[in-house]
């Protein structure tokens, strides 16, 4: 009876361990898969002030997914930027009276990969790659209307949600979107 008793607690001691340390890889791929890299430069020392007028410009970046999708999460986005711009003061308009221009664009990195990024763009927050989870990026610029010159960019990384509902993608832009924006709206 002995000797069947201590193979059958060392087979129960190992299953249980071993089902410790998986729960730990799920938890350490989920903090992994939840974490944003941003990156902000400012270019021209303007800043507006409340009640300023801004206009939008989504720049389409050749994508691997479909348009309809790419259609879906632009929107997300755009509207996280409008309510963010609102909420610190700004008024959206139309691009001809608008005092600055919004210009943002989003990309997986198998369609725009990190050197494409830094060598065009200048900013590069660094996000490591992870096996399993895919890399996204939303790059964004704040253009003067007056000088038509860049005064602020920003990027942000983080790993794509394939499995969010659409409130919770709408949820995530709006964190990526203050997450960067808010390195621009806190310039005096």
């Amino acid at each position: 009876m002995n000797k069947l008793c201590y193979p059958l607690m060392l087979f129960c001691t190992l299953l249980v361990s071993a089902c410790v340390q998986t729960v730990q890889l799920t938890d350490k791929d989920q903090v992994r898969q939840s974490q944003l890299a941003i990156s902000s430069v400012r270019d021209m020392p303007i800043s507006y002030a409340k009640g300023a007028k801004f206009s939008l410009s989504p720049k389409f970046i050749n994508a691997s997914f479909s348009q309809a999708e790419q259609a879906s999460i632009y929107e997300s986005y755009s509207k996280a930027v409008n309510q963010a711009l609102i909420a610190a003061g700004y008024q959206p308009s139309d691009s001809e009276q608008a005092e600055f221009t919004v210009v943002y664009g989003l990309a997986l990195q198998q369609d725009l990969p990190d050197s494409k990024i830094s060598e065009e763009f200048g900013v590069l927050p660094g996000l490591s790659s992870a096996e399993r989870l895919e890399k996204g990026s939303f790059l964004i610029y704040i253009e003067d209307n007056i000088t038509n010159q860049r005064i602020w960019r920003g990027a942000v990384q983080g790993f794509v949600h394939q499995d969010f509902s659409p409130a919770q993608r709408e949820q995530r832009a709006v964190t990526v979107v203050n997450s960067v924006l808010s390195s621009f709206l806190s310039m005096k």
